[in-house]
């Protein structure tokens, strides 16, 4: 009945992306850097980037000679679900985009005929 401006952007654009719609108005050149993060990072190396912060938060909680190196190395550690869980959003980007790209194809197809 009363429809808003964002409700119509929120239909536009994945939900998961309506936000960064509202920071990076040039949907282009997001579109653009995300390819480039996802085709550059591979999973393996947000796993290692999150276990090196355990090796390193570790380290600094036991072997830490600063007066905070006890919250230092909680703060370090903190870093690992984090990296975790960028890498598990950029993973479920490239998924979208596959299906993204399957279902144009399909959708081309069905059109020629």
């Amino acid at each position: 009945m009363f429809e808003s401006t964002h409700s119509k952007t929120a239909n536009r654009c994945p939900s998961f992306r309506t936000s960064c719609v509202l920071l990076f108005p040039n949907r282009f050149y997001f579109a653009k850097l995300m390819h480039l993060i996802n085709k550059s990072m591979k999973p393996i190396y947000y796993f290692v980037a999150a276990g090196l912060s355990i090796a390193l938060s570790i380290y600094m909680f036991v072997f830490g000679t600063s007066s905070n190196h006890e919250s230092v190395g909680i703060f370090i550690g903190l870093w690992a679900p984090t990296i975790i869980g960028i890498g598990i959003y950029n993973e479920l980007i490239s998924i979208y985009e596959e299906l993204r790209n399957q279902r144009r194809e399909q959708e081309e197809n069905d059109l020629r005929g």
